[in-house]
Protein backbone atom coordinates (compact mmCIF):
# COMPACT_ATOMS: atom_id res chain seq x y z
CA UNK A 1 0.00 0.00 0.00
CA UNK A 2 1.52 3.58 -0.66
CA UNK A 3 0.05 6.49 0.54
CA UNK A 4 0.69 10.20 -0.21
CA UNK A 5 3.41 11.63 0.71
CA UNK A 6 3.33 15.51 2.01
CA UNK A 7 4.86 17.74 -0.28
CA UNK A 8 5.01 14.50 -3.16
CA UNK A 9 3.70 13.62 -6.33
CA UNK A 10 2.29 10.20 -4.92
CA UNK A 11 -1.03 8.12 -5.87
CA UNK A 12 -2.23 6.17 -3.04
CA UNK A 13 -3.23 2.51 -4.29
CA UNK A 14 -1.91 -1.34 -4.30
CA UNK A 15 1.26 -2.26 -6.01
CA UNK A 16 2.56 -5.55 -7.13
CA UNK A 17 5.98 -5.94 -5.59
CA UNK A 18 8.07 -8.35 -8.15
CA UNK A 19 11.58 -8.87 -9.80
CA UNK A 20 12.43 -5.17 -9.28
CA UNK A 21 8.74 -4.00 -10.43
CA UNK A 22 5.98 -1.95 -8.74
CA UNK A 23 2.85 -3.09 -10.94
CA UNK A 24 -0.07 -0.86 -10.40
CA UNK A 25 -3.22 -3.16 -9.01
CA UNK A 26 -5.36 -0.05 -7.98
CA UNK A 27 -5.43 3.29 -7.37
CA UNK A 28 -7.24 5.47 -5.33
CA UNK A 29 -9.80 8.05 -7.41
CA UNK A 30 -9.66 5.86 -10.49
CA UNK A 31 -12.23 4.99 -12.35
CA UNK A 32 -10.47 2.48 -15.44
CA UNK A 33 -9.03 -0.48 -15.14
CA UNK A 34 -7.38 0.11 -11.80
CA UNK A 35 -10.50 1.75 -9.91
CA UNK A 36 -13.25 -0.60 -8.02
CA UNK A 37 -15.25 -1.89 -11.09
CA UNK A 38 -18.35 -0.30 -9.60
CA UNK A 39 -19.79 2.41 -11.61
CA UNK A 40 -19.72 6.01 -10.44
CA UNK A 41 -17.80 4.99 -7.94
CA UNK A 42 -13.48 4.97 -7.23
CA UNK A 43 -11.56 3.76 -4.30
CA UNK A 44 -11.05 5.93 -1.36
CA UNK A 45 -8.81 4.39 1.16
CA UNK A 46 -6.80 1.05 1.42
CA UNK A 47 -6.61 0.66 5.34
CA UNK A 48 -8.57 -0.80 8.29
CA UNK A 49 -9.70 2.69 9.36
CA UNK A 50 -13.19 1.17 9.36
CA UNK A 51 -12.60 -1.17 12.17
CA UNK A 52 -12.04 -4.30 9.35
CA UNK A 53 -8.89 -6.30 10.91
CA UNK A 54 -7.07 -7.49 8.35
CA UNK A 55 -7.31 -5.48 4.82
CA UNK A 56 -5.79 -7.82 2.62
CA UNK A 57 -5.03 -11.43 1.96
CA UNK A 58 -2.93 -13.43 -1.17
CA UNK A 59 -2.08 -16.72 -2.36
CA UNK A 60 -0.17 -16.76 -5.77
CA UNK A 61 -1.41 -14.55 -8.13
CA UNK A 62 -4.23 -13.97 -5.99
CA UNK A 63 -5.36 -10.63 -3.82
CA UNK A 64 -8.09 -10.45 -1.53
CA UNK A 65 -8.78 -7.14 -0.23
CA UNK A 66 -11.66 -4.47 1.43
CA UNK A 67 -11.23 -0.86 1.00
CA UNK A 68 -13.32 2.16 1.26
CA UNK A 69 -15.37 3.28 -2.38
CA UNK A 70 -16.75 6.59 -2.56
CA UNK A 71 -20.19 7.32 -5.07
CA UNK A 72 -22.79 9.54 -5.76
CA UNK A 73 -24.05 8.85 -2.27
CA UNK A 74 -20.85 8.98 -0.17
CA UNK A 75 -18.63 6.58 1.14
CA UNK A 76 -19.10 3.07 1.82
CA UNK A 77 -16.45 -0.58 1.77
CA UNK A 78 -16.64 -3.41 -0.24
CA UNK A 79 -14.48 -6.45 -0.89
CA UNK A 80 -12.78 -7.24 -4.06
CA UNK A 81 -10.55 -10.36 -5.82
CA UNK A 82 -7.62 -9.58 -8.25
CA UNK A 83 -5.61 -11.50 -10.65
CA UNK A 84 -3.07 -10.56 -13.38
CA UNK A 85 -5.03 -11.84 -15.85
CA UNK A 86 -8.46 -11.35 -14.78
CA UNK A 87 -8.02 -7.71 -12.95
CA UNK A 88 -9.98 -6.38 -10.45
CA UNK A 89 -13.37 -8.12 -9.52
CA UNK A 90 -15.69 -6.76 -6.73
CA UNK A 91 -17.32 -9.72 -4.45
CA UNK A 92 -19.38 -7.46 -1.48
CA UNK A 93 -20.59 -4.41 -0.99
CA UNK A 94 -21.34 -3.05 2.83
CA UNK A 95 -25.43 -2.73 2.75
CA UNK A 96 -25.83 -3.74 -0.66
CA UNK A 97 -28.00 -6.50 -1.82
CA UNK A 98 -28.51 -8.21 -4.90
CA UNK A 99 -25.16 -8.97 -6.93
CA UNK A 100 -23.18 -7.53 -4.51
CA UNK A 101 -25.07 -8.57 -1.22
CA UNK A 102 -26.14 -12.24 0.17
CA UNK A 103 -28.97 -14.70 -0.29
CA UNK A 104 -32.17 -13.84 1.21
CA UNK A 105 -32.25 -10.04 1.46
CA UNK A 106 -29.08 -10.23 4.11
CA UNK A 107 -26.35 -7.64 3.78
CA UNK A 108 -22.88 -7.19 4.84
CA UNK A 109 -22.16 -4.66 7.61
CA UNK A 110 -18.25 -4.92 8.13
CA UNK A 111 -16.04 -8.01 6.94
CA UNK A 112 -13.78 -8.60 9.75
CA UNK A 113 -11.15 -11.34 8.36
CA UNK A 114 -10.78 -12.74 4.80
CA UNK A 115 -8.98 -15.41 3.37
CA UNK A 116 -8.13 -16.31 -0.93
CA UNK A 117 -6.92 -19.48 -1.87
CA UNK A 118 -4.96 -20.34 -4.71
CA UNK A 119 -8.54 -21.00 -6.56
CA UNK A 120 -9.53 -17.66 -6.34
CA UNK A 121 -12.11 -18.22 -3.76
CA UNK A 122 -12.42 -15.91 -0.50
CA UNK A 123 -13.49 -17.08 2.85
CA UNK A 124 -14.87 -13.87 4.49
CA UNK A 125 -15.62 -13.56 8.38
CA UNK A 126 -18.17 -10.82 8.64
CA UNK A 127 -20.90 -8.58 10.51
CA UNK A 128 -24.05 -9.99 8.34
CA UNK A 129 -27.37 -8.21 8.96
CA UNK A 130 -31.25 -7.81 7.40
CA UNK A 131 -30.74 -4.68 5.11
CA UNK A 132 -33.34 -2.39 7.19
CA UNK A 133 -31.91 -3.15 10.46
CA UNK A 134 -28.84 -2.26 12.64
CA UNK A 135 -29.13 -5.80 14.44
CA UNK A 136 -26.18 -7.88 13.30
CA UNK A 137 -24.05 -11.32 14.11
CA UNK A 138 -20.76 -12.70 12.84
CA UNK A 139 -20.84 -15.70 9.36
CA UNK A 140 -18.44 -17.15 7.47
CA UNK A 141 -19.15 -17.51 3.33
CA UNK A 142 -17.20 -18.56 0.95
CA UNK A 143 -17.08 -16.44 -2.27
CA UNK A 144 -16.54 -18.05 -5.17
CA UNK A 145 -16.42 -14.96 -7.59
CA UNK A 146 -18.54 -12.36 -9.53
CA UNK A 147 -21.83 -13.97 -10.46
CA UNK A 148 -21.81 -16.84 -8.30
CA UNK A 149 -24.05 -16.83 -5.08
CA UNK A 150 -22.05 -16.45 -1.71
CA UNK A 151 -22.22 -20.01 -0.35
CA UNK A 152 -22.66 -19.56 4.00
CA UNK A 153 -19.91 -21.71 5.64
CA UNK A 154 -20.88 -21.27 9.07
CA UNK A 155 -23.70 -19.81 11.01
CA UNK A 156 -24.96 -18.84 14.32
CA UNK A 157 -27.41 -21.59 14.78
CA UNK A 158 -25.78 -24.51 12.50
CA UNK A 159 -25.42 -27.86 14.08
CA UNK A 160 -21.40 -28.96 14.05
CA UNK A 161 -20.05 -32.65 15.04
CA UNK A 162 -17.09 -32.82 17.00
CA UNK A 163 -14.80 -35.61 18.89
CA UNK A 164 -13.67 -34.76 22.26
CA UNK A 165 -10.53 -34.26 23.31
CA UNK A 166 -9.60 -36.68 25.57
CA UNK A 167 -12.03 -39.89 23.52
CA UNK A 168 -13.02 -40.45 20.03
CA UNK A 169 -16.46 -39.96 21.87
CA UNK A 170 -18.79 -37.94 18.55
CA UNK A 171 -20.32 -35.35 19.89
CA UNK A 172 -22.41 -32.70 18.57
CA UNK A 173 -23.38 -28.54 19.44
CA UNK A 174 -25.04 -25.92 18.09
CA UNK A 175 -23.41 -22.81 16.99
CA UNK A 176 -24.24 -19.98 19.32
CA UNK A 177 -21.91 -17.49 17.66
CA UNK A 178 -19.07 -17.10 14.95
CA UNK A 179 -16.16 -15.11 15.72
CA UNK A 180 -12.68 -15.01 13.22
CA UNK A 181 -9.50 -15.07 15.16
CA UNK A 182 -7.04 -12.16 14.63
Amino acid sequence: IARNASGASSLRGLFRHQAGSNTPIAYGNETGALGPQIPNFVFGTFDASSGNKQTLSSRGDWLAFYAQVDGPSGSSYALFRYHPSLGIQPLGFVNATGALGLPNNRVWKTFNALFINALGHVIVHGAVGVADSSSTRGEMWLLRGPGVTPQPILLPGDSVRYYGANDLTLRSATVTTVNAPL
